[in-house]
Formats: C-alpha cells, sequence, structure tokens
C-alpha cells in the first residue's frame, strides 16, 4: 500500500430550511439556510416590517401640518367675479 489516503472524506450536508436545497457549505449548514435564500428572508422580514409612506408621514416627519382641504378652488390667488370670466391672452370676456 502506498502512500494515498483512500479513506472517503466524509462532509457534512443538510437540507436548506427555505427552499428545501442541498446546503454544502459549513457556513450554511451552521446557520441552516443557503446564502441566496438568507438574502430572500431578510427581505421578506423587512417588507413586512415597514410601512407604506404616505404624505402625512412625510409631512409628520418635518413638523409641518397639511392645509385644510376647501370646498371650491384649491386656488386662493384665482381671481374673482368677472375678472376669471376674461381670456388671459387677449382680455376678451368667455361664455
Amino acid at each position: 500500500m502506498g502512500d494515498t489516503d483512500d479513506r472517503p472524506t466524509v462532509k457534512l450536508v443538510t437540507h436548506c430550511r427555505r427552499c428545501h436545497g442541498w446546503l454544502v457549505s459549513a457556513a450554511s449548514v451552521a446557520q441552516g439556510i443557503g446564502p441566496t435564500c438568507a438574502i430572500r428572508e431578510r427581505a421578506e422580514q423587512y417588507s413586512a416590517t415597514t410601512q407604506e409612506l404616505t404624505l402625512f408621514n412625510v409631512a409628520a416627519q418635518f413638523g409641518r401640518s397639511l392645509p385644510p382641504v376647501s370646498a371650491g378652488c384649491p386656488d386662493s390667488s384665482a381671481p374673482s367675479g368677472d375678472a376669471a370670466d376674461t381670456d388671459a391672452v387677449d382680455g376678451t370676456r368667455i361664455g
């Protein structure tokens, strides 16, 4: 018999807890999940904990309150009366 080592190499493998694929790296076997599934699992956990961002959340972050919504014209600087019924280009009456 020579200098060669004829003994088989024993390697611990297991299944991924998420996709049930084979895990062969020592780190993945220790964690019980593969690297791709770990990234996907973290992304799912992050998206489950984050809330949808609304304008009210943004306004609250900056300490401002949104103006109340009033009925009618939202632009308070719009002229009223006969001036609102004129064409802006030549001043002729509309309608």
